[in-house]
């Protein structure tokens, strides 16, 4: 199990700050709602995206976004509740959001 590490440098905090931006466009919602979701809703900032910075930021945009929606997914934070739509869990005011491309 990955360890919770906290932000440690500006370099990882612009790439949290890219994560959550680029998360929200994809799912048409504001980025303060990511943000959210990735700290109240769960763990997977400090918990992923920071302890997996090394890896992570060598990727590509698209690639980052999948896996972070893949790992909302594992977590309960988003579900698909239909092809090409995505729903945030009930703890975010579930809403229906922009189709997935």
């Amino acid at each position: 199990m990955i360890e919770d590490e906290k932000i440690k440098n500006s370099s990882e905090l612009e790439f949290a700050v890219f994560c959550i931006e680029n998360v929200a466009a994809k799912l048409g919602v504001d980025a303060e709602r990511v943000y959210q979701a990735f700290t109240e809703q769960s763990d997977i900032l400090n918990g992923y995206i920071v302890p997996e910075y090394e890896v992570l930021h060598t990727q590509s945009r698209e690639y980052i976004v999948d896996d972070l929606l893949d790992v909302m997914k594992e977590r309960g934070v988003v579900s698909s509740n239909t092809v090409g739509k995505m729903v945030l869990s009930p703890g975010m005011n579930t809403m229906k959001v922009g189709k997935m491309n």
